[in-house]
């Protein structure tokens, strides 16, 4: 059985510029169903044979002024802002306050401050104590951590967490620790990495930072 591919589906695919009828066997490379479906593939200019495509070259990019640690994007600030004010400066920067959900990105933040890529700063993450729901949460999601990054050591009662959002310090050897959301801290913001295929691309990310 063959599923025929959109015109428009395939040329994209193959980069041709015409093209009458491709079965999914031959996409797939699973062999040919009859005897005469290689007849119906236009075979591309330049080629003499239906040999396999290359693929399409993508690359990753970050934002300006946002390193790359493996699959995310982060920018550490050099100013500093209440949590509140940090929250909002991440959003204009299209991304968020980072949220850690393990220990491997834990460790890639930590290792990029301690090696004084960026100043090892404490610096807001984007946890909040929700004084209703007597949680840790995300501040962007509104999902409880899944994650804690806090030292062993940690143990303030609930009542004293009112107010409290989450900094990585590294007067705690960049664990996490909690301060008063009013105070002013230089912060980290978090993106996924982009995908890009072509130039137009590129141009059409950074213009979102202009």
């Amino acid at each position: 059985m063959s599923l025929t591919i959109k015109r428009s589906d395939v040329s994209n695919f193959f980069g041709c510029r015409r093209i009458t009828e491709v079965t999914l066997d031959v996409l797939m490379g699973t062999g040919c169903p009859s005897s005469n479906c290689v007849s119906k593939m236009f075979i591309p200019q330049g080629r003499t044979s239906l040999d396999k495509p290359s693929a399409k070259q993508r690359s990753y990019v970050c934002p300006p002024n946002f390193i790359r640690l493996s699959h995310k994007c982060y920018f550490f600030s050099k100013e500093k802002l209440t949590f509140h004010d940090a929250f909002f400066k991440c959003r204009s920067l299209h991304s968020n306050l980072a949220i850690i959900k393990n220990s491997n990105q834990d460790k890639h933040i930590k290792k990029t401050l301690s090696s004084r890529t960026v100043e090892p700063l404490e610096r807001w993450l984007g946890g909040r104590f929700d004084w209703q729901k007597k949680q840790w949460q995300w501040a962007a999601s509104g999902k409880p951590l899944t994650y804690n990054g806090f030292d062993s050591s940690f143990n303030q009662t609930q009542e004293s967490l009112q107010w409290q959002c989450i900094t990585i310090d590294p007067a705690f050897q960049y664990r996490w620790n909690s301060r008063s959301c009013y105070q002013e801290r230089n912060y980290i913001c978090q993106k996924k990495l982009r995908t890009i295929d072509n130039n137009k691309s590129r141009k059409r990310l950074l213009e979102q930072y202009e």
